[in-house]
């Protein structure tokens, strides 16, 4: 619970020489100046948030003050819960939520004023709009969307503000509302040339690479000669022939030859140098896939004779397996549920050293995008399948969006495949993704599946169960609309028969000096 701090502050004042009746206030500051912890009483600064009450004087004309807090550029507007004018100016209550930040070894805060009026909402929202704009730049995406969303809020018929936030939402890869914010700027104004770009980007992002191109071709309408305009709508003219020559020339999933069946990994001779890891015989063991993380760690590859077993074993036990699956946690026993990894392996590892390995004693559940935007993708993906091999009830797998065609050519997985493996481990590894699991629930009382409830109502247990997954993901469909957008976190453990969730967080660790997406796709890195 927030506590409550009370200071009565002058000094707002535009006109050097105007001073608010001292009788009513006390002590005086001087505009804009700063306000440390010592004067606020504030010692030791607090470690949570705390209300603080300001009693204020400005003259008129007047808007509320905001609070600065300087170099960090998070600026807060006051809430003014009692206000009482007289003939020159107003003396006004305000209410401000502080976070304590620390700037050269100490603790501070500032206050100031706004000299333009803001007694319309219209005034308001622009106010918000240049606080979110400011928060924006800042890179705080989350922040920006709460102002832009207080601007909305109080004029909602500005395209710029919803083209704005739909900006925000895509720096945050919430391609989804950033779809729908731009949608609905072009509604408000079908000639505002970024609703269309901001919307194109979006689809783009998600691998709608048609819907792309019409808003991108709508950019040019509007702006014939904006050379950047030009340059993209190009590009993207490129990646929607590039597909329309791969659906030409496609086979039907119904006609399509297995390219696991293909494959023989037995054939595969293994050098006698290579001392990397090695299953002996057929089956994995845990002191392989020990050995295996160990090389991974140590940015060793794998020999392509046991990545090629390890995909295609745990194809052979997926495919085997229900749209739904359900899992039953014995009394006593524990459950642990895992968002997306996205191709970090050494979080992966720390996972691991934190939580344990999995075992049957030991079970996870990994909940989808897997690959994907980490430049560790194929090191993750052979970890958590040889887990699988080893022990099906130990790793249980969901299917995300980025376990997709589409995705893994733009966010890098496909790149990553060919430059570590093989091209024929790309088709591999797409196949395999179609035999993933949709949703999994745990006695009967938690239902977990990527990307959380579906956007229209009815959908039951049966029709999930009834889903024929073996293909590449529809957009909308009970298939499609769960994937599309992935949950974040670190890791849940439930412990039955309660199941009351532990959620446990972790920081960064350190990990070789490889970019993120280093083999992702350079049209999308363009966007970005």
């Amino acid at each position: 619970m927030m506590e409550t701090k009370f200071l009565r502050l002058s000094g707002l004042t535009r006109e050097p020489n105007f001073h608010p009746p001292q009788e009513n206030l006390s002590p005086s500051f001087s505009s804009r100046r700063r306000l440390s912890t010592e004067t606020l009483g504030l010692n030791p600064p607090p470690a949570r948030p705390r209300i603080l009450l300001l009693l204020c004087y400005a003259p008129l004309p007047f808007s509320p003050p905001l609070l600065l807090l300087p170099r960090i550029g998070h600026i807060l507007p006051a809430k003014v819960v009692r206000c009482c004018p007289d003939t020159k100016g107003c003396i006004f209550v305000c209410e401000f939520s502080l976070l304590v930040i620390k700037s050269n070894s100490k603790y501070f805060f500032q206050m100031t004023s706004v000299v333009e009026s803001a007694n319309s909402n219209i005034d308001q929202a622009e106010e918000f709009k240049l606080l979110a704009n400011a928060a924006f730049k800042a890179n705080k995406f989350s922040q920006a969307i709460d102002l832009y969303s207080q601007a909305i809020e109080l004029n909602g018929l500005n395209a710029v503000y919803w083209a704005n936030r739909a900006l925000a939402h895509t720096k945050l890869e919430e391609y989804g509302s950033a779809v729908q914010d731009a949608t609905k700027a072009i509604e408000i104004d079908p000639r505002y040339s970024k609703g269309y770009y901001r919307r194109g980007t979006a689809y783009l992002a998600m691998g709608k690479f048609k819907q792309a191109l019409k808003d991108f071709q709508q950019v040019k309408r509007i702006c014939p000669n904006d050379p950047d305009a030009t340059r993209k709508l190009k590009e993207c003219e490129k990646a929607v022939q590039k597909l329309r020559f791969e659906e030409a020339i496609a086979v039907h999933e119904s006609e399509r030859c297995s390219v696991a069946e293909s494959i023989d990994f037995r054939t595969i001779e293994v050098d006698p140098q290579y001392i990397g890891a090695r299953i002996e015989g057929e089956v994995v063991t845990l002191e392989f896939v020990k050995k295996m993380m160990d090389d991974f760690r140590n940015q060793k590859y794998l020999h392509k004779r046991y990545a090629y077993q390890i995909v295609l074993q745990a194809r052979e036990t997926l495919r085997a397996m229900p749209s739904l699956v359900d899992i039953t946690v014995p009394n006593g026993h524990h459950f642990t549920v895992c968002g997306d990894v996205h191709g970090q392996f050494y979080d992966l590892l720390n996972i691991f050293e934190l939580n344990g390995l999995p075992s049957n004693e030991n079970p996870y559940l990994f909940n989808g995008d897997f690959v994907d935007r980490g430049s560790f993708s194929v090191e993750v993906i052979l970890t958590l399948f040889a887990f699988k091999c080893m022990s099906p009830t130990a790793m249980h797998l969901s299917r995300g969006n980025h376990e997709s065609k589409n995705m893994n050519k733009i966010y890098g997985f496909e790149g990553e495949v060919r430059s570590k493996l093989s091209d024929a481990f790309v088709e591999l590894f797409a196949e395999v993704f179609c035999c993933l699991p949709l949703a999994h629930v745990i006695n009967d009382k938690i239902f977990v599946v990527h990307g959380g409830l579906f956007s229209v109502d009815g959908v039951k247990l049966s029709d999930i169960r009834a889903i024929d997954r073996f293909c590449e993901p529809p957009e909308e469909d009970a298939l499609g609309i769960p994937m599309q957008m992935g949950n974040k976190g670190a890791f849940i453990r439930f412990t039955a028969p309660d199941l009351k969730p532990d959620i446990v967080s972790f920081s960064a660790v350190p990990h070789p000096d490889v970019k993120p997406m280093a083999y992702a796709n350079s049209f999308l890195r363009m966007f970005s």
